[in-house]
């Protein structure tokens, strides 16, 4: 957990292996779901680092995130959304934008290569964006993104 890493955007855990104490969320409130479509997940990680708030890490793999022409990862509406989102969150949270943002978000994403070298043994020579390229379509055929208002009306 690298809250420095985590304000510039590079996750280090995925949403679906993230468990929160109850009082936590008692303490910074829920998801952020209304005001974030695609990037709820993402800004609770900013609260939680500028809340200063532990995390802990398991040296297992808990999750394996997969990437394929179906999920809304590889959805360019989405995935622009996304980064107006995160960008957002960023400004929200006072993050650095323009040259500095730049430098100082290069910076963090060295820092997580290196980090996961000493954690996993390994790092990323292939960057994920690299990796989704083949996959990205205009419009997917199925986004597991479903509005809350359609959720149990089926």
């Amino acid at each position: 957990w690298d809250p420095q890493i985590i304000r510039f955007g590079f996750g280090l855990a995925n949403h679906q292996a993230l468990f929160v104490r109850k009082r936590t969320y008692d303490k910074l409130g829920l998801l952020r779901h209304k005001d974030f479509k695609n990037c709820c997940d993402y800004e609770f990680l900013v609260r939680l680092a500028h809340n200063k708030c532990r995390v802990g890490h398991i040296r297992e793999y808990v999750v394996r995130y997969r990437y394929h022409q179906f999920g809304q990862s590889a959805d360019q509406r989405i995935v622009a959304n996304m980064h107006r989102e995160s960008e957002a969150i960023r400004k929200e949270y006072g993050v650095p934008v323009g040259f500095v943002g730049k430098l100082l978000g290069r910076y963090a994403r060295l820092k997580r290569q290196v980090e996961k070298l000493f954690i996993l043994g390994k790092i990323d020579l292939v960057p994920g964006q690299v990796r989704l390229a083949r996959h990205m379509r205009e419009k997917t055929t199925f986004s597991s993104n479903i509005g809350l208002d359609k959720i149990g009306k089926a």
